[in-house]
């Protein structure tokens, strides 16, 4: 199995999930919650997965203290906590790099030159709804190509499994993000293979998607994120049908 990389921010208000806030009916708090379940939702499918999970955190630096003097490893352990069946088992390890890319780069790097990984799953905290099954397919086509790629609506991706260190990964994730490091590997001449694509929680725009697809799988009796539905649950969201078309409600 692979290494599997989760980056995750604090879930504080008005520092995760900002557009939820601005942008929808939503409180930054509010917001924040949205935030925190899908990381837990992220986290407990690469727990699932197996292998070796790490989860990663922005420095004090980067990140200072909340309020009450909490820092953002505390921070992120307490969130990852509740998602995991040892949280003793996951290995919390800060973040290196000025931009998303160069913490990428470096990690991936990292593990596959020196920490002997032979590939390293990259999972976005907001990517709440890529489940082991899709862990594992990506393991399997890693065996035999250097980068495989889950899609996400809008060019991002909601997965990435790194078997080789040889990608160029300054601006990797520029978007879209998909296509950008597609691009990287073959530069590299390194061989792409894809998953399945699968949702994201980034912006307002994913929420018609997240509320309606809560609700088919309700109906359909499958199963869905145990953390963020609990949110939505919790937050009272739903979508109801108008002359207008769908809009966004709270109960």
């Amino acid at each position: 199995m692979p290494t599997l990389v989760v980056p995750a921010d604090p879930p504080r208000p008005g520092h995760v999930l900002p557009s939820l806030a601005r942008d929808a009916p939503l409180t930054e708090a509010e917001a924040a919650t949205l935030y925190e379940a899908c990381l837990r939702d992220a986290v407990a499918a690469a727990d699932a997965a197996g292998g070796d999970l790490i989860v990663t955190y922005p420095s004090a630096e980067r990140v200072s203290p909340d309020d009450d003097g909490t820092g953002p490893e505390a921070a992120v352990r307490a969130a990852v906590a509740p998602a995991v069946a040892d949280p003793t088992a996951v290995r919390f390890e800060v973040q290196v790099g000025s931009t998303p890319s160069a913490r990428l780069g470096n990690v991936v790097g990292h593990l596959l030159r020196e920490a002997g990984a032979t590939s390293v799953g990259y999972l976005p905290p907001t990517a709440y709804d890529t489940p082991r099954t899709v862990v594992d397919g990506a393991a399997m086509k890693s065996r035999s190509a250097e980068l495989v790629l889950g899609p996400a609506p809008g060019g991002r991706i909601h997965y990435a499994a790194f078997a080789t260190p040889a990608l160029d990964f300054a601006d990797a994730l520029a978007a879209p993000a998909l296509d950008t490091l597609a691009a990287r590997a073959a530069d590299a001449d390194a061989t792409t293979e894809f998953v399945e694509s699968r949702p994201r929680l980034d912006g307002p725009a994913d929420l018609p998607t997240l509320l309606a697809s809560l609700s088919a799988r309700r109906r359909a009796d499958r199963s869905v994120p145990e953390h963020v539905a609990g949110a939505v649950d919790d937050l009272g969201l739903s979508l109801e049908r108008s002359d207008d078309g769908v809009e966004l409600v709270r109960s």
